[in-house]
């Protein structure tokens, strides 16, 4: 039987995807490879951390942060991460790796999606998906 043919888009993202932590390897969120050494995240989820607190966890190799930008930097008042709660983490010596497709278009309304990511109970070597 024939695969959809987003399934190869599938398997780029679950290769693009990364686990961040803090130094001591406690989860913090997840984000993808989006160009060499880059990587962006939430801004909720390096929150009240510095760069040289983070690691990026890609498969088995763990990959210290240089430098870390959010929008907006400070969380501000209130229960939830302002918007557009965005983050840019840039690791040092990353190895060859994938790097996820992104499109500057909007999707249409209904369009089918697949979110791909880490939590605290996934295996640091194995993203969820569907």
């Amino acid at each position: 039987m024939p695969q959809p043919p987003w399934n190869h888009l599938v398997d780029l993202a679950r290769g693009c995807a990364v686990r961040i932590e803090d130094d001591g390897g406690r989860f913090l969120g997840s984000g993808f490879f989006a160009a060499a050494g880059r990587v962006p995240t939430c801004a909720h989820v390096v929150d009240g951390e510095s760069a040289d607190r983070l690691r990026v966890r890609w498969s088995d190799t763990v990959l210290r942060v240089a430098d870390a930008r959010s929008v907006p930097e400070l969380r501000g008042h209130g229960r939830t991460y302002a918007a557009p709660d965005v983050a840019l983490l840039t690791v040092d010596a990353a190895p060859e790796h994938p790097v996820a497709w992104l499109s500057r278009s909007v999707p249409r309304a209904w369009t089918r999606a697949v979110a791909i990511g880490f939590s605290e109970y996934t295996p640091a070597d194995h993203p969820a998906s569907p």
